[in-house]
């Protein structure tokens, strides 16, 4: 199975490194390097970049977590630009996710929103119901 090393939208020194995830299987042909995925980090998800891919890790498969989605179509930092994002980090003392984040189109730089959108009148449950008391969709 495939390992992709991800750097994780945490700007912080403690984290300022590749985690490795599992490539599942409906991603192993669309993934690579460049591209933005979101990945579960403790007990939330989280956007990430994605830096390589290995065949071999030093944690114990069985214990990986998978990557959830991907974003992207296309990568959006080529080959050439996570490579001067490693540098820049380097140079400039800062954090890995920093300069790549530095690097993205303003468009790219979104903000972490769920739309919740009803697909049936049917009863959905009491919860669910009360979580779409209104027309439409729900944002949370």
């Amino acid at each position: 199975m495939t390992i992709a090393k991800v750097i994780i939208d945490i700007p912080t020194r403690q984290i300022n490194k590749t985690f490795d995830y599992l490539v599942p299987d409906k991603f192993a042909h669309i993934l690579e390097s460049g591209m933005r995925v979101i990945v579960p980090f403790g007990p939330r998800k989280i956007m990430g970049f994605v830096v390589g891919q290995s065949e071999h890790t030093q944690y114990d498969i069985r214990k990986m977590k998978e990557i959830l989605e991907v974003l992207d179509f296309v990568p959006v930092l080529t080959k050439e630009l996570l490579e001067l994002g490693k540098w820049l980090a380097a140079d400039t003392l800062s954090f890995y996710i920093t300069a790549y984040q530095a690097m993205l189109p303003q468009v790219l730089k979104a903000q972490y929103k769920k739309e919740l959108s009803r697909q049936t009148d049917d009863s959905l449950g009491k919860e669910l119901d009360t979580l779409f008391c209104r027309q439409g969709s729900d944002r949370i």
